[in-house]
């Protein structure tokens, strides 16, 4: 089964999630008179906001990365 830390290399740093994090990301969108279109990839750095749904832990994505040892 995959996680979050096997895909992404990352996991909350207080409890240890690595199922359901939230990422703060920046993407390209066309605007319209009625709405916008998403245009292309997002993306996310090292300094993108980073948090955990389960015990509302937020940070930076780089507060969340994993260290070769596994841990954040």
């Amino acid at each position: 089964m995959s996680t979050v830390r096997k895909t992404f290399g990352l996991c909350c740093p207080k409890c240890g999630e690595d199922d359901h994090l939230m990422v703060e990301i920046t993407t390209m969108a066309r605007l319209y008179r009625d709405g916008t279109e998403d245009v292309g990839d997002h993306v996310w750095g090292a300094e993108s906001t980073c948090g955990c749904t389960d015990c509302n832990h937020w940070a930076t994505v780089k507060d969340f990365t994993v260290t070769e040892g596994g841990q954040p």
